[in-house]
């Protein structure tokens, strides 16, 4: 028989899990009775059947009813575990009761009719859960099914419209007679009906009567709380008076501890003959672990078997034994691995016996901030020299790339020679490339810098990575795609994720493991910050980590070092983290390595996250090498570079005029200065620099067309050179198509 979900289930549209966990426990355990219920049922039938009581008919009709009955069950079991709204629970019970009542109908339809009205007792089992636990009108539907259910069974088989299961084949009953039981079984269902839902009214009644009781006691409760507590409260006020008349004797001794206790050092006191420590303050327990009154100072503090060899002691006294003042000294303690600034006194204990006092202050923070210091100003001066380096190689390269790219246009197709000036050309790229690298370090490259989201770039990097290095290393990747904006180079991007999982892929290259890749926002307080170039604030936290062999401190010293290295010949040029640590630091972020040795290595990049809004880039479409007629002056101190940019000039049509001094330059200039379209000029020349030449030019004609080429430069960006008058930026070496492109730019411009 089902029963109806509770009055707390009614009101709320969805139960809790909690309440439909209990709710479906409860049904479940009244199942298994009900079941037992209908299978005593047939029993009774079968016991029936075997003492001839009943016919064959009779029995077989009551066996279908209660398979029917018995699979009802797990199905209304399956429904309500999954019904999470307790109106259509409600409707899913009437209906499972309606099904219940055909049920029970059946069997006493089976067992006579209207000889078995002794049997309607099962509607009361119907009626009766409903009753008690859910809304009236439910009860009162349920018994009228009933009520239905009976007389039709009864009123068909009075008028022969059904067939009659007679137990006794003698038994008759008229009409008058079979009406009444009728009506009596329809009276007293509704009566059972009316009892059952009145009976529960009043349990809710008393159930609330109850709670409001429960509420009056808990108040009075809560008032006799109230007043102990208060009573408690002035009998702690009490005790806090007392103990404030005892602290008073020790008053002095206190102040002396609180002092020394809130002193941000370590300090000791220590007997000068015997080593044996006397006192140790709140901070150098806490920084030891455990206060270590009476042990002897060499051993706990230092790890020493004996007194330490550059113990303090006879610094602090002289010849006759009398304290001289305060000796300081720093060093660095082996147990703790700190650095300390040390002050040593000896002084007269309260006992009359010489003791040394120490105060030690942790410079650790210091010492780092002074070694990274170090380390910058090292990195600097590297940089400046491989700057100076890359200029005049860029001089090289710019010859061999233009004459290569002539030689190319020049040689047929299918020359022989086509193959082997295009590998030179491809080697002079790459020269390009190991050139730009080094500016990268040097930081005097002149990338623009974009606002960019760096998370597409780190993806993109992440899935050629993959692609590249074997699958015994699994590659994990964690992307806050809420990590901000940054200001940097795509490019310069790239590179840096590639190094360092590149690096990792070497590390695991053996054994295998794991590549993990996150990206995440931060921010740093003053006090967090790793380099003294940082500003507070959020950075974009780059975490590059591997599970290889790791390194030691040794060795995480010296990685950003240029050219050094850890790989075999052939795998590494020790340029790859020094590249890095050159593009980081110049966007006013940071590299920090965290190291151990079989457990694996982490690299933590931290970028600067700008506040302006992300500025899409314009998509320029490729252009052919275009050509022109206009006269054109070209100035650079670089004989070799001159001559192959008249040679390249000349070939797309442009009449060249070359000087090799910017001083002849400016001289043939002031002669004709309506005879030149455009000037193109070196930077970095003897006796009178580019822009001081192009500074001359326009004070003689304002309008003239000015392109500027360098290798480098520190103090020339594009915004100064615009700002000096100059129309075009290029930089060394210049491949033809973008020379003839700048050109016809600035003179289409013009």
């Amino acid at each position: 028989m089902a029963k109806m979900i509770p009055q707390a289930l009614q009101d709320s549209g969805k139960p809790s899990v909690e309440d439909l966990r209990k709710q479906y426990k409860l049904h479940s355990q009244r199942t298994w009775v009900q079941v037992g219920g209908t299978f005593i049922m047939w029993l009774f039938a079968l016991a029936a059947y075997v003492l001839d009581l009943i016919q064959y008919r009779h029995f077989f009709g009551v066996s279908l009813t209660v398979l029917y009955l018995i699979a009802i069950h797990p199905i209304k079991l399956w429904v309500f575990k999954r019904i999470q709204v307790s109106e259509r629970m409600i409707e899913f019970l009437l209906f499972i009761n309606f099904l219940e009542i055909i049920g029970y109908t059946l069997v006493i339809y089976f067992m006579g009719g209207i000889e078995a009205t002794y049997l309607t007792v099962l509607y009361a089992t119907v009626i009766a859960p409903v009753g008690t636990v859910s809304r009236r009108q439910h009860t009162f539907l349920v018994a009228g099914i009933c009520i239905v259910a009976y007389n039709t069974i009864i009123l068909l088989e009075g008028a022969n419209l059904i067939p009659w299961y007679k137990v006794f084949p003698d038994f008759h009953l008229p009409w008058a007679h079979r009406l009444t039981r009728m009506f009596v079984v329809d009276g007293l269902l509704l009566l059972i009906a009316h009892i059952t839902s009145y009976t529960a009214t009043l349990l809710r009644k008393a159930k609330n009567n109850l709670q409001t009781a429960y509420d009056v006691l808990e108040q009075r409760v809560a008032e006799r709380t109230k007043e102990l507590s208060i009573a408690n409260d002035e009998l702690k006020s009490h005790i806090v008076e007392r103990k404030k008349a005892e602290e008073s004797i020790r008053a002095s001794q206190e102040r002396f501890l609180t002092v020394l206790n809130s002193i941000d050092a370590t300090i000791y006191v220590a007997d000068m003959e015997t080593y044996e420590i006397i006192f140790m303050n709140k901070n150098m327990i806490e920084t030891f672990g455990k206060d270590f009154t009476g042990e002897k100072c060499w051993k706990v503090f230092r790890g020493e078997s004996k007194p330490c060899h550059d113990c303090t002691n006879e610094k602090l006294i002289d010849e006759n034994g009398k304290p001289v003042g305060v000796y300081a000294w720093q060093g660095q303690n082996r147990k703790t691995d700190k650095w300390y600034t040390n002050f040593d006194r000896a002084i007269k204990w309260t006992d009359g016996r010489l003791v040394r006092l120490e105060i030690a202050t942790d410079i650790t923070d210091s010492k780092k901030m002074e070694q990274e210091l170090q380390q910058s100003r090292k990195m600097e001066s590297i940089g400046t020299l491989a700057g100076g380096i890359a200029h005049d190689f860029n001089n090289i390269l710019f010859p061999i790339l233009g004459h290569t790219e002539m030689l190319l246009t020049d040689i047929p197709k299918d020359s022989p020679y086509q193959d082997n000036m295009k590998a030179i050309h491809t080697s002079v790229l790459r020269a390009k490339n190991l050139v730009k690298q080094i500016l990268t370090f040097s930081r005097q490259d002149v990338n623009e810098l974009q606002l960019m989201k760096i998370q597409p770039i780190v993806e993109e990097s992440l899935k050629l990575t993959r692609s590249t290095i074997p699958t015994t290393i699994e590659i994990k990747q964690d992307i806050n795609a809420d990590c901000g904006l940054i200001k940097a180079d795509p490019t310069q991007i790239h590179q840096i994720v590639m190094n360092l999982t590149t690096n990792a892929y070497h590390a695991m290259e053996e054994t295998g493991g794991q590549l993990k890749v996150s990206l995440k926002q931060i921010k740093l307080e003053p006090l967090d910050l790793m380099y003294p170039k940082m500003a507070p604030g959020v950075y974009a936290c780059l975490i590059v980590a591997d599970t290889g062999a790791g390194m030691d401190k040794n060795i995480t010293d010296k990685i950003f070092d240029p050219f050094f290295t850890t790989k075999a010949i052939g795998k590494g040029t020790g340029m790859g983290l020094s590249m890095v640590h050159g593009i980081v630091t110049k966007m006013g972020g940071t590299v920090q390595v965290y190291s151990e040795q079989e457990k694996g290595t982490e690299f933590h990049v931290y970028f600067p996250i700008e506040k302006n809004l992300f500025k899409k880039q314009a998509i320029h479409s490729k252009t052919q090498i275009q050509r022109g007629t206009e006269q054109i002056l070209i100035v650079d101190d670089e004989e070799a570079i001159l001559t192959m940019e008249k040679q390249m000039l000349e070939r797309l049509g442009y009449q060249v005029t070359s000087r090799v001094s910017s001083l002849e330059a400016l001289e043939a200039f002031h002669a004709n200065p309506d005879r030149f379209d455009i000037v193109i000029t070196d930077m970095a020349m003897p006796n009178m620099a580019g822009d001081k030449l192009s500074a001359e030019l326009t004070k003689i004609r304002s309008d003239i067309p000015i392109l500027l080429c360098t290798g480098f430069s520190e103090t020339m960006s594009e915004q100064k050179a615009t700002s000096l008058g100059i129309k075009g930026f290029l930089f060394k070496p210049i491949v033809i198509k973008d020379l003839a492109q700048k050109i016809r730019e600035v003179l289409d411009k013009n």
